[in-house]
């Protein structure tokens, strides 16, 4: 005896196929929240709590061998943790509510090393 498919049926079918589908998305889209919430809240620790062994870079020390951090440096690596704990904050509110539109990334602290506007 072959099935019967009337339209109610199939438009229940498909409803049941977008429901599976959308969930489907929403929890890929929440993974990849948590993922990047987890990737700024590391940024956030490496550049604040573990500064020490971030700077191995010669151009986050006075110049002369003192050993101290350049001020620039500091600002920097402050405004990059700043954004970055904003950031992990974000995400894990939108890894709560995955269906919401997020709002782009605030741009990045200026990179001044790159730059060479620093006095060697």
């Amino acid at each position: 005896m072959r099935p019967r498919w009337s339209v109610r049926g199939l438009a229940v079918g498909v409803a049941v196929i977008g429901v599976v589908f959308g969930a489907a998305r929403l929890e890929m889209r929440r993974r990849a929240f948590l993922k990047r919430a987890e990737d700024h809240a590391s940024r956030a620790f490496e550049d604040g709590e573990n500064r020490a062994a971030l700077c191995l870079r010669d151009e986050f020390y006075e110049p002369g061998g003192r050993g101290g951090l350049r001020p620039e440096a500091v600002r920097y690596l402050d405004a990059s943790v700043a954004r970055a704990k904003a950031l992990a904050a974000k995400y894990r509110r939108a890894a709560g509510r995955p269906w919401e539109v997020v709002e782009p990334d605030p741009p990045a602290p200026k990179v001044w090393w790159i730059r060479g506007d620093h006095a060697d």
